[in-house]
């Protein structure tokens, strides 16, 4: 089979983006998990035969998330994230529980079965949940099968 490489620049904006919990379902209260008023993607990729990589860089949320991507035929996608000064305040809720605060993230997102895992550690500041001013706190999140847990929190 010929081998083929792809190269490409990403410039893109975002504009009302909603994450949801279930495609399938209703874009009810219920099944957002977070949504996002404004930003905007930057970065390259690249596609060389069964192999790629890609790093993007996404301004939303007063912040700077840098996406970095890589995958080949025997190993599945894997995402590391790092985000630094992201306003958890603008999204004002995830999953309809209100939050606040400033957030430095540092996470790798995998996929099982297709089903996203996302696993990391964080640093929240002037942080809020359900109107309890929580102030500065840090420890490591992990989403898996619709479950969102916080542990090791300081």
């Amino acid at each position: 089979m010929p081998k083929f490489s792809i190269e490409g620049q990403i410039q893109s904006r975002v504009q009302n983006l909603i994450v949801v919990a279930h495609v399938e379902q209703a874009l009810v209260p219920s099944n957002k998990v977070i949504s996002i008023s404004s930003g905007s993607a930057n970065g390259f990729f690249k596609i060389d035969g069964e192999e790629g990589i890609s790093k993007t860089q996404i301004k939303l949320l007063d912040g700077v998330l840098v996406a970095d991507a890589k995958w080949n035929k025997t190993s599945p996608l894997q995402i590391n994230v790092e985000g630094k000064s992201l306003s958890l305040t603008q999204i004002k809720s995830i999953q309809e529980l209100p939050f606040g605060g400033v957030a430095n993230i540092h996470s790798t997102i995998h996929f099982e079965q297709g089903d996203p895992v996302i696993d990391g550690d964080f640093l929240l500041e002037n942080g809020e949940i359900s109107n309890v001013l929580l102030g500065a706190v840090k420890g490591r999140v992990q989403y898996q099968n619709d479950l969102l847990t916080f542990e090791s929190l300081e």
